[in-house]
């Protein structure tokens, strides 16, 4: 992400993503899902895994 000002992006921290170029913000994963990549999109998370917060990076095991 960029914010105002900025000429090189900085990386979003972990378990935020954001996946628009030049975006000014990163977005914390939501619950049921999961943000390993920061520059990908939020993974749902697989049959016999949860999670109920924000901002994880992994599932965890039912």
């Amino acid at each position: 992400f960029c914010l105002e000002g900025q000429t090189v992006g900085t990386p979003c921290p972990t378990g935020y993503q954001t996946t628009l170029t030049g975006q000014s913000y990163c977005r914390i994963c939501s619950p049921g899902h999961y943000c390993p990549n920061p520059a990908g999109n939020p993974i749902l998370c697989q049959p016999g895994f949860a999670n109920d917060k924000h901002g994880r990076v992994e599932c965890d095991l039912c």
